[in-house]
């Protein structure tokens, strides 16, 4: 005789169990009803599993775990909550065991008894607590802050919040911008090993997003051109030709950010590589030289040149120092 009752997407795919007990000789499979994100809190079984049952899991990959942590003839009733250990539970949430030592020391999740012999036992109706933790630390909040907000201390758990979201929100940003920055360095990697050092080459570019500051706004001293502790990763250096001297910094980014491009055109190119340099480079004169070398070899190039470096260390030579100059090809 079979029970049937609705299955959770989560686990039907793979997982039944078989439960023996009550008359001799009958067999029923049933259905777990409930369960969360994790397919495994807020279980309810109905009246299918009750004291002294033998619980088995058939052809599934949790049958090991399953057989052993979930259903291992506890001497709790189902509504109780199924306990674990503590290396079980910790094993089910992803974590080691001496986190869930630490958070019970400092009262964050306290186990849901303590057997006469010392040993921790956890209920699955904890895991909702866990996940809650988990989350909010993954969002940035110190355990302090959860402490808190999960006992409701502060009475202004929304606050606590909108500041997390603020957090985060400049923490994705930071992150895009670095990944801008790889990305980009990436490329310029790339179109080196494609050209020598000292060669003119073109490429044709589209329009790029950049977030650009001009030279005036961070100081008088341009001699430097490229300076990371002062700009961070403002690393690109829009440089007059004429004047040699710097208009903006800038650095490539995502469109919504940007506060403008570089022009799409064909543009002249040139990498410049300075192995064993330990000694501050000027970027002035080479700026003048590559338009000479650019002009030498017939191209006609507008008086904007744009440097970037690329670390030598993507080369695997980490003393050499590598710069991009690249100059938009007159119409």
């Amino acid at each position: 005789m079979q029970k049937k009752h609705g299955t959770p997407p989560l686990l039907s795919a793979f997982c039944f169990i078989t439960v023996f007990g009550g008359a001799p000789g009958r067999t029923r499979t049933v259905r777990p009803e409930k369960t969360s994100v994790l397919g495994l809190n807020n279980v309810d079984f109905g009246d299918t599993i009750n004291i002294g049952y033998n619980v088995t899991l058939q052809s599934s990959p949790f049958k090991k775990f399953f057989g052993r942590a979930m259903f291992s003839c506890r001497k709790h009733s189902a509504a109780e909550g199924a306990a674990v250990t503590t290396k079980e539970f910790a094993k089910l949430c992803g974590v080691e065991k001496r986190t869930l030592f630490f958070y019970d020391e400092i009262d964050l999740l306290k186990p849901a008894r303590i057997l006469p012999n010392g040993y921790r036992e956890y209920d699955f109706s904890q895991l909702p607590r866990m996940e809650s933790i988990r989350l909010l630390q993954s969002a940035g909040l110190n355990l302090r802050e959860i402490k808190s907000m999960l006992l409701c201390e502060s009475g202004h758990n929304i606050d606590i919040v909108n500041d997390c979201r603020q957090r985060v929100m400049q923490q994705m940003a930071d992150m895009q911008a670095g990944l801008c920055y790889i990305e980009r360095r990436v490329a310029l990697r790339k179109s080196y090993l494609e050209h020598a050092p000292g060669e003119i080459f073109t490429e044709n570019a589209p329009a790029l997003p950049i977030s650009a500051i001009n030279a005036d706004n961070v100081g008088s001293n341009h001699s430097l051109g490229i300076s990371y502790f002062s700009l961070g990763h403002y690393l690109g250096v829009e440089e007059d030709a004429e004047a040699l001297h710097p208009r903006r910094f800038f650095k490539h980014c995502r469109s919504e950010t940007a506060n403008a491009f570089l022009p799409a055109g064909q543009y002249a190119c040139m990498f410049l590589h300075e192995a064993d340099n330990e000694q501050i480079f000027y970027i002035a004169p080479w700026v003048k030289r590559f338009v000479e070398l650019a002009e030498a070899k017939g191209l006609s190039v507008e008086r904007t040149v744009y440097v970037e470096d690329l670390p030598a260390w993507l080369i695997d030579e980490p003393r050499s120092m590598i710069l991009r100059f690249a100059a938009r090809i007159a119409s």
